[in-house]
């Protein structure tokens, strides 16, 4: 149950008013404070549509006007749907998708599986509590190009490890042939060494390769695992590389000093991740809250450039770059641009809420999606 409104009862429907169950009906914007909803039926002329939604819209910082009646706004997700003749006959937005807390949707992150190779013990699954059977290629290729028929230009690929998927190739093919400027893949790195060069020929972009620690017995992502997958990503022409480092208190919340130096050494940016809950008392025993660290980071940086995405900031130091990734800051759903895909393919609002989850669908599915998205910090 989200806590600042009565969204999320159950794993599929949102409200008695969803669109499944009154389909002649449309329905504006949950309002990110009163989460109001508002009926009107198809018929009515746009002008009387406009009076009837102003008075809710204006809380959103949108107008509804019979001009954007005309362009195509949808009433009942509250987002624009502003069309132009895309690459190869596909209807592309000119805009993005905009939520219900006036947040814009600008990158997909989906999981293709849930299967590893590796048992990191503060995986959190990308949420997934009991995911059922893993989406076809097909369903992942309507995914992407259902997202970019709606703006999105970013996707991130993730998992489980993302590489144990065959059809890896196909899928960022997929993307990059739809209009993605984009595509980037989280993966252990285990399996990159021969495979680097056909992603790259396939359209990835970038990658983000786990390594939390320079040596240790009990993280199994060391420098020393991760070295030949960074040399076989140099060779297959991938440039800004990151690394992902989870830190755990009392396991590597010492070694943040030599990753940043290991970072530096692959030309690479180094990512520290503050830990997400996984149940079991994990959290408790380990989370190492960063904001001491970002304040010493910033009072070292040379500049400092804070991301569109979650509001993250990157520190610029000598020779490196260091971001940091905190999913209780303030700006982490303030600022929140994605929409996430799990393993099964449902779409996920919320890397947080487990109770929200719309099966795939074609493009109302993502409307849909895109209108349950509330802030868990709020």
């Amino acid at each position: 149950m989200c806590k600042s409104c009565s969204l999320g009862r159950g794993k599929r429907k949102i409200s008695p008013f969803s669109p499944v169950s009154i389909s002649p009906f449309l329905y504006t914007s949950y309002l990110s404070k009163t989460r109001r909803k508002s009926l009107v039926c198809k018929e009515v002329f746009s002008q009387m549509i406009c009076r009837f939604v102003n008075g809710f819209s204006a809380a959103a910082g949108h107008r509804i006007s019979e001009k954007n009646v005309a362009a195509g706004w949808d009433f009942r997700y509250h987002v624009k749907l502003d069309t132009n003749p895309g690459m190869e006959g596909l209807e592309v937005s000119t805009g993005n998708l905009i939520d219900p807390e006036g947040r814009p949707v600008t990158h997909l992150r989906m999981s293709i599986t849930q299967e590893c190779n590796l048992r990191c013990a503060y995986c959190h699954h990308e949420g997934e509590e009991a995911p059922g059977e893993q989406m076809s290629t097909e369903t992942a290729c309507e995914i992407v190009k259902t997202c970019s028929q709606y703006g999105i230009r970013k996707l991130k690929i993730t998992g489980g490890e993302p590489l144990l998927r065959a059809d890896i190739y196909e899928i960022i093919r997929s993307a990059k042939d739809v209009g993605f400027e984009e595509v980037s893949l989280t993966t252990n790195g285990t399996l990159l060494p021969g495979r680097a060069v056909m992603l790259k020929e396939a359209g990835l972009d970038r990658l983000n390769i786990g390594c939390d620690s320079l040596s240790s017995s009990v993280l199994p992502k060391t420098a020393d695992a991760v070295e030949p997958a960074l040399k076989a990503a140099k060779e297959a022409g991938f440039e800004n590389t990151k690394l992902n480092m989870v830190v755990l208190k009392g396991v590597n919340d010492g070694e943040i000093e030599h990753m940043i130096e290991f970072a530096k050494a692959q030309d690479a940016t180094l990512q520290i991740i503050e830990l997400i809950p996984t149940g079991n008392g994990y959290f408790d025993k380990y989370y190492f809250d960063l904001a001491p660290i970002e304040k010493e980071l910033k009072n070292r940086a040379q500049s400092v450039t804070v991301r569109r995405l979650q509001g993250r900031r990157q520190y610029h130091l000598p020779g490196v770059d260091v971001e940091v990734v905190r999913p209780f800051h303030q700006h982490f759903c303030e600022k929140c641009t994605k929409m996430r895909v799990t393993s099964d393919g449902h779409w996920r609002p919320c890397l947080m809420r487990s109770d929200v989850l719309v099966p795939f669908a074609g493009a109302d599915s993502l409307l849909e999606a895109v209108s349950l998205r509330c802030s868990y910090s709020s």
